[in-house]
């Protein structure tokens, strides 16, 4: 009986993780469909080209129809406004960095005032020359960006301006199914796509969305992934951990070893018991007030370096959540010593072992496991906490060049991304969501399953520990 009340409430916790999570990587796989745009026939006789849109609750009672139209606006139309659709054979999604999503058909190539490309040679020709302005574009921004003021910088401008002139007569006209005609400049075009036909293709192209989230540098339009953001949040957390899991470890090697039964040492037991209780905003807000607002603004001071440490950062935000993280932590590896039996120190002691001897030669070997578990238990906890970055440093849009300068990872002034933070706030316009950009719940999915991966390593170490100081004492 005993065995199945434990196994049924095993059954109910994992079955508490892993709804949610089946929930939201099943919202996260339907929103990475390819979009396919239709031609839609209305009742006055037009043709409009669209992509239909999920339909919400109202929408469903009533049946109306949502629709992105091909200048990327959305409308809604009634049950009775359609009559009819079919496919749209050769038509162009385009994805730029300043408008939202645009479809229709290529009809030329405006390569320069002379060269117009028509027919086959045109889709040949459009990646290439696309990728060939985006790289001048950016090498000329670097160049702007790293001279100074003098000779240098003038020549980096009057070629910048030269490029910008030449850059606006360079693109491809797009017309909609309606007869119009837009012009769109060929440097602001993140991605040229066609509709896969085929299920096999559908099929490759949906993966290749979901692909493309974790691979990829996100936009503010919809278009790239979360690389980024993944690694800010992976080394937000590790900063964390070994700032908080560190400081719980000594101050528990400290208040076990050294102020074993001391007054001090059970104020701070408690204390810790009563600090875990703080909510995480008001963490954040102490971060903010204290390690942001005087600490940085008195760096900042002292070297002159602008507004470079009052702004907020990595280095802030992993002191707060890593501080955050201690009184956990710290009544876990309290936890783990106080199970060592006091008996086997003092016979170490009474044969003329030091205390660092004792350690090393008693303690460690046993409690090295669950140690490591309460370390594992400030990473889960700087893990699963959003609402102080909002007030250290956590910026609220990517895009492009993430960490500035080309970096791979994020340096500990400034901005950074996190998963939590673009989930509660998402930078994405509402329509790119719908059309299959579902960072918001991969972000979210993306998060929980780092909650619950080093929650579970924490009781993994705790549990082995647990089981080596027993298997000692029975032996």
């Amino acid at each position: 009986m005993k065995m199945s009340a434990s196994a049924c409430a095993r059954l109910l916790l994992w079955a508490l993780v892993a709804i949610p999570a089946m929930s939201l990587m099943a919202r996260t796989v339907a929103l990475a469909r390819p979009a396919v745009p239709v031609v839609s026939v209305l009742r006055d006789g037009r043709q409009i080209l669209s992509i239909p849109l999920e339909r919400d609750v109202l929408e469903c009672a009533s049946g109306d129809r949502r629709l992105l139209l091909a200048d990327g606006s959305v409308r809604v139309f009634a049950a009775t406004e359609i009559v009819g659709r079919h496919d749209a054979p050769e038509v162009w999604i385009v994805r730029t960095e300043d408008a939202p999503l645009r479809m229709g058909w290529i009809r030329a190539l405006v390569a320069c005032a002379s060269d117009t490309l028509r027919g086959a040679d045109l889709e040949d020709r459009l990646d290439p020359l696309r990728e060939g302005r985006r790289a001048d574009r950016d090498r000329l921004v670097e160049a702007v960006r790293a001279s100074k003021e003098g000779a240098g910088f003038a020549l980096a401008m009057e070629r910048w301006n030269l490029f910008r002139r030449e850059d606006e007569r360079v693109g491809v006209l797009l017309e909609d199914g309606e007869g119009g005609v837009s012009f769109v400049r060929l440097s602001s075009v993140r991605e040229f796509s066609r509709p896969p036909d085929g299920p096999i293709r559908y099929a490759f192209a949906w993966a290749e969305n979901l692909a493309q989230i974790f691979s990829d540098t996100p936009d503010a339009w919809g278009i790239g992934g979360l690389r980024e953001v993944f690694v800010g949040t992976v080394v937000l957390i590790f900063l964390s951990g070994c700032i908080g899991g560190t400081l719980a470890i000594l101050a528990a090697l400290l208040l076990s070893e050294r102020l074993r039964s001391g007054r001090w040492a059970m104020v701070v037991r408690r204390s810790s018991e009563w600090l875990a209780a703080v909510p995480g905003v008001v963490w954040g807000a102490v971060g903010f007030g204290f390690l942001v607002s005087v600490v940085g603004t008195e760096i900042d001071n002292l070297f002159g370096e602008g507004l470079r440490w009052a702004t907020g950062g990595l280095l802030w935000a992993s002191l707060t959540l890593g501080i955050l993280a201690v009184p956990l932590s710290l009544k876990r590896a309290l936890d783990s010593l106080d199970a060592v039996p006091r008996q086997w120190r003092l016979v170490a002691r009474s044969c003329g072992a030091t205390r660092w001897q004792v350690l090393r030669m008693v303690v460690f070997p046993v409690a090295w496991p669950s140690l490591l578990g309460a370390w594992f238990s400030a990473c889960a906890r700087a893990a699963g906490e959003t609402a102080p970055l909002m007030l250290v440093g956590a910026v609220h849009s990517v895009s492009g060049d993430v960490f500035g300068s080309g970096a791979r990872f994020p340096s500990l002034s400034g901005g950074f991304p996190h998963l939590g933070v673009l989930a509660c706030d998402p930078p994405w316009p509402p329509i790119e969501a719908e059309l299959g950009h579902p960072s918001a719940f991969l972000s979210l999915l993306s998060l929980s399953l780092l909650c619950v991966a080093f929650e579970l390593a924490a009781s993994v170490f705790l549990a082995k520990g647990r089981r080596a100081i027993e298997s000692k004492v029975s032996a």
